[in-house]
């Protein structure tokens, strides 16, 4: 299974400070100007924790002939886990995202992509808990992982009933990348490809063609949005039926039809693709214009 990058949640991740509606997010719109909160994490580890920058007594790090010895015990002293920043990192955002500071969640956010798949562990607590903007921002950041989210399945696997259609709707990406993809996400995509909002429904439906085959469930469905009257859901729907395959290839008729008559050119360009791959063509298998004769 070809696995595409989840980037529709990160249209979702925005929302958390843009307050979108339909993101299930209660923060209110960010300021023009940074508060300068963001300034007050950065005082060094060192500044923070002096005493980690003394040997310990008895230890090699004594011995003054020994200064890489001694620099090395420091830094390990010193060096907090990838848990324990990722903890750290996720604190500073849950405030920068409470108090509408922008570079404060810059900083947070950056802190948190570079730790990777190291931060789950960290993040998983904040799954279960109460808050609903502790829920959608460990998910939102999982979203981001996909595969590599994995060991967190179970815990997202109990969000899709969850009260904010943000935390469903990432939680089921998550779930939808793995391999083989959870079959209770698929059915909680196919119901979110139909929400009010359409960011959600254009996150739902991507997903769905990230499952491909084994979002067959979810084929009458994804037909149903090939008429959304918003283009990027048509167009979105187009790109996930070819990613289904073989499951798809019965509504190649209609495809064919739309690929002719719709309005919007990014459309017909999604749909003319999909058509190309479910009929087990791509671009380049096409004839070749003639090359012009020269002349004589």
């Amino acid at each position: 299974m070809n696995h595409l990058p989840l980037r529709p949640a990160v249209w979702l991740m925005a929302g958390v400070l843009a307050g979108s509606g339909g993101c299930g997010s209660n923060s209110p719109a960010p300021q023009a100007e940074s508060s300068g909160q963001g300034a007050a994490s950065s005082v060094s580890q060192a500044e923070a924790n002096p005493a980690a920058l003394r040997p310990v007594p008895g230890s090699p790090a004594e011995d003054p002939s020994a200064p890489q010895a001694r620099s090395s015990a420091a830094s390990t002293a010193a060096a907090p886990s990838p848990s324990a920043q990722a903890e750290a990192a996720f604190a500073r955002l849950l405030k920068a995202a409470e108090g509408n500071d922008p570079a404060a969640w810059t900083a947070a956010e950056a802190q948190l992509q570079a730790l990777g798949a190291d931060a789950i562990p960290a993040l998983v607590p904040s799954l279960r808990s109460d808050d609903v903007l502790r829920r959608e921002l460990a998910v939102m950041f999982l979203a981001q992982l996909g595969p590599l989210a994995a060991p967190a399945a179970d815990d997202l696997a109990a969000l899709l009933n969850d009260a904010s259609v943000f935390v469903r709707v990432n939680a089921a990406a998550v779930l939808s990348s793995l391999e083989p993809p959870r079959r209770e996400a698929i059915a909680a995509l196919a119901e979110l490809a139909e929400h009010d909002d359409v960011h959600i429904r254009v996150t739902a439906i991507a997903s769905l063609g990230n499952a491909g085959p084994a979002a067959e469930a979810a084929l009458s469905r994804l037909e149903k949005c090939l008429t959304d009257p918003e283009p990027k859901v048509r167009q979105a729907a187009a790109t996930a039926l070819g990613q289904l395959g073989p499951p798809a290839q019965k509504l190649l008729p209609t495809l064919k039809l739309l690929a002719a008559d719709d309005a919007d050119p990014d459309v017909r360009d999604a749909v003319t693709s999909a058509v190309q791959r479910l009929s087990g063509r791509t671009t380049s298998d096409e004839p070749a214009a003639p090359s012009p004769s020269p002349a004589p």
